[in-house]
């Protein structure tokens, strides 16, 4: 292979120091800190101290936006929900038994759905 007898172990070994070292490379590395990042923060518990922050004022919203907001995303002709049907869907014996190929049934839970869909 590449240089060392077939009933060597030196390769082996050779493998081990190598992984021993990198695993305590790995070890020893400290884990990164993302303090900076506020949800990255852990729960602080409230007290005199620190007090619960309260919010003083709230973004000024006026209906005239929202309605703007509520018209730029209903104006697109194609609805993303299709909605449910009330009608059931009827299956050709074709296509019932691709069904029933594609999910693998057993015979007898294939006669079950044959059922239900019909």
């Amino acid at each position: 292979m590449d240089g060392l007898p077939r009933n060597s172990n030196k390769g082996s070994s050779v493998v081990n120091k190598v992984c021993n070292t990198v695993h305590k490379v790995i070890k020893n590395q400290s884990k990164p800190h993302f303090d900076c990042v506020e949800s990255a923060r852990r729960p602080v518990p409230h007290n005199e101290e620190i007090p619960v922050p309260v919010c003083t004022t709230l973004p000024d919203v006026s209906m005239l936006e929202v309605e703007e907001i509520e018209d730029q995303y209903s104006n697109s002709s194609e609805s993303e929900y299709k909605g449910i049907q009330s009608t059931p869907q009827q299956f050709s014996q074709e296509e019932l038994n691709d069904l029933i190929r594609d999910l693998g049934l057993s015979k007898q839970t294939s006669q079950l759905l044959a059922s239900v869909k019909r």
